[in-house]
């Protein structure tokens, strides 16, 4: 039997964005995306940013998980 994917009307999935400063887990951020178009890294950092000001300028790492913290 096949598992069906429960895909919202909209065609929006949400994975999890770890972000990490130092080696140091700073947050997890909910960020939504059509899985037709890819996911530029320049987008993902602007919307980090874009919640958490203050790592503007800072060198920060990114992981992309399903889980929820």
């Amino acid at each position: 039997m096949k598992k069906q994917h429960n895909t919202p009307p909209d065609g929006k999935l949400t994975v999890y964005i770890d972000v990490m400063l130092n080696g140091s887990f700073v947050c997890q951020l909910p960020y939504e995306y059509r899985p037709f178009i890819s996911i530029k890294e320049k987008d993902v950092k602007r919307f980090i940013v874009n919640k958490r000001p203050t790592l503007k300028g800072k060198d920060i790492k990114i992981a992309f998980t399903n889980n929820k913290v």
